[in-house]
């Protein structure tokens, strides 16, 4: 006899003669494998042949058979998550699907399968699975540019491009030159007046700031004293 999964051969029952042999052979389906053969009622292991040898008296053979099953590993770097995580065990020939997911402010840089790049993938199926498999997932924090300039009379600190993370603050500092004066500062195109610094905070985006200096007026006093 045999359970789910695989065949004896020759099945049923069979009669042969005193002194005989005769040998069967255990067969595990596809997607399956031998559990255990019993003979007699006494377990002789994962074999997949069985001799009976000089019969003398009856005998049973029994085979069980359980389905073959296969470990995906999943892992996630840091700033973001993979689902299921860990180490997933899935039956033959099933398939399972992995979805990838970025936390706030980062992105999803890579997905690696069996250790080879697939890309930026936000969700990948493993179909028709016969062997072990891996995915991975690696993140990237989310950068903005802040660009800084001013026209001749003064400096902004930090000047020019500034990459930035996603969330974080910026300070600017601006500084006229002797005999200059702030006369506007324009954030992102609008103005925010004679300020002397500016704090970007918890940034989600590019921007810009411009400074605009101008010369300080000079006046002339002029003083005359009667006799």
């Amino acid at each position: 006899s045999s359970g789910s999964g695989g065949t004896v051969t020759p099945a049923g029952t069979s009669t042969f003669n005193y002194g005989s042999d005769i040998t069967y052979r255990i067969t595990p389906s596809t997607g399956y494998r031998i559990a255990d053969v019993k003979i007699d009622n006494v377990s002789a292991g994962a074999i997949s042949t069985y001799t009976f040898s000089d019969i003398t008296s009856n005998h049973t053979i029994s085979a069980s058979f359980a389905i073959i099953t296969f470990n995906i590993n999943a892992t996630a770097g840091n700033g973001g998550s993979i689902s299921p995580p860990g180490s997933t065990t899935v039956n033959y020939g099933t398939s399972r699907k992995y979805t990838i997911t970025p936390s706030t402010g980062y992105y999803i840089s890579d997905v690696k399968v069996d250790n080879v790049s697939a890309g930026p993938l936000t969700e990948y199926t493993f179909m028709d699975i016969t062997v072990n498999h891996s995915i991975s997932a690696s993140f990237s924090i989310i950068t903005f540019v802040i660009t800084s300039t001013s026209n001749t009379g003064g400096t902004v600190s930090p000047s020019g491009k500034t990459t930035v993370n996603y969330g974080s603050d910026l300070y600017f500092e601006f500084t006229p030159d002797y005999g200059f004066r702030i006369k506007d500062v324009m954030v992102d195109n609008v103005s925010k007046g004679k300020i002397s610094s500016f704090v970007f905070g918890d940034i989600t985006g590019d921007h810009s700031i411009s400074v605009i200096y101008e010369p300080i007026p000079v006046y002339t006093i002029i003083a005359t004293a009667g006799v």
